[in-house]
């Protein structure tokens, strides 16, 4: 319990980190920060002393983690894209707003984690492709 505690703490710390860095006018997700670091070997070590199963029967860890990794960044590229053109005003409305900011994040990367998943399982199904995301 104590372990998933600290991984809350890092999580915590690494938000409030990236939101002061985004203060600053700093890329936050372009950096090297010690709470991030924190945070991936906690749930690492979360992830290897929890006895339980960690995911759904549809999803093959060895063999969609990689395409997953490698999809994600563009999704997240194409996501940006598409969110740079709401209007200055309604984007100051959003973001002034925390719970809907939070919101907007969470729904954020469940749609992108379920597309970069879906995308990697159709491109593993395709004979030629495949190769491509991995084994």
């Amino acid at each position: 319990r104590s372990l998933a505690l600290y991984a809350c703490m890092a999580a915590v710390l690494g938000i409030v980190e990236t939101h002061f860095l985004n203060r600053m006018h700093s890329d936050g997700s372009n950096t090297l920060r010690i709470s991030n670091q924190a945070y991936s070997v906690l749930v690492t070590l979360l992830i290897v002393k929890y006895k339980g199963r960690l995911y759904p029967r549809s999803f093959n860890v060895r063999a969609e983690t990689f395409g997953i990794f490698l999809l994600h960044p563009i999704l997240l590229e194409i996501f940006a894209l598409v969110t740079r053109n709401i209007s200055v005003k309604t984007n100051f409305h959003v973001q002034t707003n925390g719970p809907l900011v939070i919101g907007l994040g969470v729904i954020s990367f469940i749609s992108i984690y379920l597309c970069a998943v879906l995308l990697t399982k159709r491109i593993r199904n395709a004979p030629n492709l495949s190769w491509t995301v991995g084994k």
